[in-house]
């Protein structure tokens, strides 16, 4: 193993050496290590290490990182890279709390993992501190992953991830304009490859909508990185306070933009960019509508991201003058009323996709560590941050709470932990992100404003301090850890006060007379405007139950309950909410038709139904934390990761290790990753294609030459082959290349989405596996498909006689 200092290339041992120099001060104080991308996981994990550990002795001399910060990386290095240290600064470790020791016949330092009696399966922590001996996870897939010349043209990239990755990339090329496709793919699998395929599929602007200030700044960097063609000016990313607005401008209306990552809020409510996009969208320069972290548009849009609301009819004002416009939804798993939502939301009639290769992580080991009070918490959070691996994310509920818990640490000599929440202001999260991707803390605690966060692959451990509303946000946030493939951990510290917080919170719903009084109020508000059957309603309107004048304003807490009403009628169908729009002072008018008219009469028949609606949304509420609760009740007796698998339908049951076992418990282990079948009108052929073919849906070329002449003169729309030869075929996003195995594997679980169109099968010349080929491909004809045969020879098709597969196909034979 090698790494990069300044311009040399050293062995690991000589990493320990010079480390051992610069905290001795026996070296340059500047010495650093220049980041190096390393083929596996675990090179570029260790790599990170030594890197935080000179920043943080950096800082340490510096004075902006403490005792604790610097001694904590010392372990952390020691134990990841098995070895001992020498430390002459006088006492540094005396009275340590980090199971760091004096060896006094090396004279060196040396450290144990420590791990305490309350964490039962100590292995889980051993084997999260990555070393030399860590298993490098191996991708022996059994299908094709060569990306066609497109892809590799556009990012380098010879093989995609997984067949996960595959799947859903092309899945997402292949998607005819005016469709809507829902994309899920796990953690860490490479979904932002997705975004950046069909940005660059055609000339035009897409549209990546991203929940938090983090994960936009995130992907505008990543895109830059992987998108080898990309030129200045056509990638950006906008939020409130950055100061690129005018570059983006001139890049949309010079028509050079191709990549734009922005907020909900910045599309609804920044009169600039609606104007922009207006304008771009007149001039049908708009191609892709991309919203990434979908589930969170009805997670966090039904109250405190409303804008996240606004997005359905914004997205059907673009229509109404671009209709070919593709938009689609992005996320690692989702929930079934999720999915039922998204498509209300953002779909046409017939015009749906789903790409479903949901999974569950399979990094994270589970363990969960229970106070009796909250002082012997607080005793129990700093033991696991002295020891556990790092970089460590820990979660709390509050902003508020963030800073307690920061205060604390600092007590302890912790003086380099940063904070991120909803509080952190624009400019403040984008040196946070910069700063954790350059290596320079190693500790973050974070609100679930960091739950989608940055990107960083190497994260060990994640911490939760509180107690989630559910499996789904649960699972968001403990995605942050291991998304480099490596093992992580994923802890829980509470005391029981913390369920019976979590439990008030979630069962914080409007009683039956404040949802009726709300509803009424905004709907006899005579200010309201009617129009083709339609009332246009003021969210802003105070309910009648709380006031004396009858109309009189509420206030921006009213607001926001008269807006979860609304939505919540929205979502059982009593209204159908067709737009949302802001008035002069950013008051929300929603534009509704009724469903049922029941709801427009003040009687007890009406109440009655809305207490019907109110008790299906707590039982829905209540049955998710009940979920929840009963992991964190049962965590000894009760698989962990057994309320995932009753959270998300289509995955397949999963643990990587928790309280209740050590070894991983999986149910499918070979299961093909994509769990619905697509269907969509075949691909169409066009009128030189059908000519070729005349009547027949086959023909055969048999030659020497070689197959990427012909693949450019066909243009198939797939192509099978058993070659790993990278094709040099013209430039064609959606083709796709699959071997045999693939074929009789798409064509079980596929519709006609994948293998479609025109599909070239290029035979072995082994005579006797091309016959094997042949018989996958018989198939594929009966399902439909329009073939063309590529073989050298004029091979046998059968063990019994001598029939040859020019005489057995039903077409033209082109010699």
């Amino acid at each position: 193993m090698f790494y990069v200092v300044g311009k040399k290339m050293i062995e690991k041992h000589n990493i320990i050496e010079n480390i051992e120099k610069v905290i001795n001060e026996e070296a340059e104080g500047d010495w650093f290590l220049t980041k190096a991308e390393y083929p596996n996981a675990v090179d570029n994990a260790l790599e990170n290490m030594a890197i935080r550990l000179l920043n943080t002795y950096k800082k340490y001399r510096e004075g902006t990182a403490g005792k604790s910060d610097y001694i904590s990386s010392l372990r952390n290095f020691m134990l990841s890279y098995q070895t001992e240290l020498r430390i002459e600064e006088y006492g540094l470790l005396d009275d340590n709390h980090y199971g760091i020791y004096f060896n006094p016949s090396s004279h060196k330092y040396y450290t144990t993992y420590e791990i305490p009696e309350y964490i039962e399966h100590k292995e889980f922590v051993e084997k999260a501190f990555i070393n030399s001996s860590t298993e490098i996870p191996t991708n022996n897939s059994p299908y094709c992953l060569a990306t066609n010349k497109y892809l590799r043209e556009l990012t380098g990239f010879k093989e995609f991830k997984s067949i996960q990755q595959k799947l859903c990339v092309y899945g997402a090329l292949n998607t005819p304009e005016t469709y809507t496709t829902l994309v899920s793919m796990p953690t860490g699998g490479g979904k932002s490859l997705v975004t950046q395929a069909i940005s660059y599929e055609k000339t035009g602007l897409s549209i990546v909508v991203v929940p938090t200030v983090s994960l936009a700044i995130d992907q505008e960097r990543v895109a830059k990185k992987n998108i080898k063609i990309s030129q200045d000016g056509e990638i950006f990313c906008y939020y409130s306070g950055s100061k690129n607005i005018e570059k983006i401008s001139n890049a949309i209306k010079n028509q050079t933009a191709k990549l734009l990552f922005i907020s909900p809020e910045a599309l609804i409510k920044n009169e600039h960019f609606k104007e922009l996009i207006s304008y771009a969208n007149s001039l049908r320069y708009i191609k892709n509508i991309i919203i990434d972290e979908a589930h969170i548009v009805v997670a966090w849009g039904d109250f405190f991201r409303v804008d996240y609301q606004c997005l359905g009819p914004w997205r059907r004002d673009l229509l109404k003058v671009n209709p070919d416009i593709r938009t689609f939804l992005l996320s690692a798993t989702f929930k079934d009323d999720t999915v039922i939502t998204l498509k209300k939301m953002f779909s046409e009639p017939g015009k749906w996709l789903e790409i479903r290769c949901d999974a569950l992580r399979k990094e994270p080991r589970f363990i969960m560590v229970k106070a009796k009070s909250y002082k012997e918490k607080r005793a129990k959070v700093l033991n696991l941050i002295n020891i556990m691996p790092k970089p460590l994310i820990l979660y709390v509920n509050s902003p508020y709470e963030a800073e307690q818990w920061k205060t604390f640490f600092e007590g302890y000599g912790y003086s380099n932990i940063k904070t991120f929440t909803g509080d952190t202001k624009s400019d403040e999260r984008l040196v946070l992100i910069n700063e954790w991707s350059d290596n320079q803390y190693e500790i973050m605690i974070a609100t679930s404003a960091f739950g989608v966060g940055v990107d960083k692959p190497d994260v060990r451990t994640v911490l939760h301090l509180y107690v989630p509303d559910g499996p789904d946000s649960y699972y968001q946030e403990l995605g942050r850890g291991g998304r480099d493939g490596l093992q992580c951990l994923s802890i829980m510290c509470i005391e029981m006060n913390d369920v019976n917080k979590a439990y008030k919170h979630v069962s914080k719903v409007l009683t039956t007379e404040k949802l009726w009084g709300r509803w009424w109020s905004m709907y006899k508000n005579p200010a309201n405007m009617w129009s083709g059957g339609e009332i246009s309603i003021f969210a802003s309107t105070k309910p009648n139950y709380s006031r004396i004048n009858y109309f009189e304003e509420g206030n921006d807490t009213d607001e926001k309950w008269n807006i979860n009403v609304l939505l919540l009628l929205n979502r059982y169908d009593l209204i159908r909410i067709s737009a949302i729009e802001l008035d002069d002072d950013n008051r929300y008018i929603f534009t509704v038709k009724i469903v049922n008219d029941l709801i427009t009469s003040n009687t007890e028949e009406a109440k009655t139904l809305f207490e019907a609606v109110r008790e299906k949304e707590v039982a829905k509420s209540l049955s998710s934390f009940s979920l929840m609760r009963n992991a964190i009740e049962k965590e000894a007796q009760l698989c962990w990761s057994s309320m995932f698998y009753e959270t998300y339908p289509l995955v397949s049951e999963y643990c990587p290790g928790c309280g209740q076992h050590i070894n991983v418990v999986r149910d499918e282990i070979n299961r093909f990753p994509l769990l619905v079948g697509v269907d969509i009108p075949r691909k169409t052929l066009t009128p030189s294609v059908k000519e070729f073919f005349s009547h027949t849906r086959e023909a055969l070329i048999i030659s020497q030459q070689d197959s990427t002449e012909i693949i450019k003169q066909y243009q198939p729309n797939v192509v099978v082959t058993n070659d790993s030869i990278l094709y040099d075929e013209d430039r064609h996003p959606e083709l796709i290349y699959v071997n045999y195995q693939e074929l009789k594997t798409l064509l079980k679980y596929d519709n006609g989405y994948y293998i479609s169109g025109v599909v070239m099968a290029v035979y072995s010349d082994d005579p006797v596996v091309a016959r094997e080929e042949y018989q996958q491909v018989r198939k594929c004809i009966k399902k439909g498909n329009t073939v063309i045969h590529i073989s050298k020879n004029d091979f046998c098709i059968s063990n019994t006689s001598d029939k040859t597969i020019s005489l057995d196909i039903d077409g033209k034979v082109i010699r």
